[in-house]
């Protein structure tokens, strides 16, 4: 269901351009995100997965009520992309294409003056075959993706030449990185032009940097929104590649992001107290601890509760006030095995705690 939605979020922003993202709410009412003005409508998605159970004219009331929310909370919405992951049956009565439920449910949005493009799996299928969304197909069918674009040998020796002209552009970026978290974000944004051709190569490029220089300074007085935009970048950039070929370079970047995990946690819990910073670092775990456990990548695995111990060694200092330190990192400990990458919930003095390092 995460996915779906994650999924759906990505080919959304790709129909409208829309590279730097949409802002959305924590647990947004009726869409999943603010709408955006396109065209003098004011448009937003949906996304629902429905279990291989779950059948679509049982659904109609869900749908219904969610379009009903949405146009509460957002009186001028008049577009909803309606993003579903089950084709819609033709009517089993002679002469009608449209089904019952289909019928009703549009005929709720007309009286809420509301347009729906739905967007079922032959549209989502359309849309990851184009070009444009090869990133995204990749990011949710790695392995399609590595069977359906099998280089030739021209292609191999184009790769190594852009790969060797990438370094150097990231080379730069590099270059121009200071302790000046103001700038920082653009600076990182730098590294998203390279999301198209991504390898192993290119992402160790990019994850060493972040592991050797910028998450150790977390220190330093590092904000959250920095420690956000360095998660972003270890779950565009690992895994870059599947299969074998790449295994052992995988691996070691995997590494790498483990230990940009452990230097924002151990920086903010022990030199700033910053409890938003180390939450992200924790948010980086959970994520290699998911995808490689999906991909059987065991060592990753158990080097991320590996890190878990140390840290909880670490945080046992007699000498120092760290219970509520040893508290979160115990409930994102136990929330590793949940179904998708949200953060754990947390007690109420523990969230007061992130706010205050706002």
């Amino acid at each position: 269901e995460s996915a779906f939605e994650r999924l759906a979020y990505s080919l959304f922003c790709s129909r409208f351009d829309l590279s730097n993202g949409v802002f959305a709410y924590k647990n947004q009412i009726g869409i999943e995100t603010e709408p955006i003005l396109f065209k003098n409508d004011w448009t937003g998605f949906q996304a629902k997965y429905l279990s291989p159970a779950t059948r679509l004219p049982s659904y109609k009331k869900k749908i219904i009520e969610s379009l009903e929310k949405a146009k509460d909370k957002n009186p001028k919405l008049s577009v909803i992309y309606f993003f579903i992951n089950k084709p819609f049956s033709e009517s089993s009565k002679s002469g009608k294409k449209t089904p019952q439920y289909l019928q009703e449910i549009e005929s709720k949005a007309k009286d809420l003056k509301i347009k729906i493009e739905w967007q079922v799996p032959s549209h989502i299928e359309k849309q990851l075959s184009n070009p444009k969304n090869i990133s995204i197909a990749n990011e949710f069918f790695p392995e399609f993706v590595e069977k359906e674009f099998k280089h030739t040998d021209i292609n191999n020796k184009l790769e190594v030449t852009r790969t060797a002209l990438i370094q150097l552009e990231i080379a730069k970026i590099k270059f121009g990185f200071k302790y000046d978290w103001t700038t920082c974000e653009e600076l990182f944004d730098q590294f998203y032009l390279f999301v198209d051709f991504r390898n192993e190569i290119i992402a160790k490029e990019i994850l060493t940097f972040l592991s050797y220089t910028v998450s150790s300074g977390a220190r330093f007085q590092m904000p959250g929104s920095i420690a956000c935009s360095i998660e972003g970048l270890v779950l565009t950039f690992f895994p870059s590649s599947y299969g074998e070929e790449d295994l052992v370079t995988r691996i070691e970047n995997g590494n790498e992001c483990i230990q940009i995990g452990y230097n924002l946690v151990y920086d903010a819990l022990i030199h700033t107290s910053n409890f938003e910073v180390a939450q992200w670092g924790l948010a980086i775990w959970k994520f290699i601890y998911r995808e490689s456990k999906r991909s059987e990548m065991l060592d990753l695995v158990d080097a991320v509760l590996d890190q878990y111990k140390d840290l909880e060694r670490t945080l046992d200092r007699p000498g120092r006030d760290l219970g509520d330190a040893r508290e979160l990192v115990s409930a994102f400990k136990a929330d590793l095995d949940t179904y998708d990458l949200s953060f754990p919930p947390l007690p109420e003095h523990l969230y007061k705690l992130i706010d205050m390092s706002k």
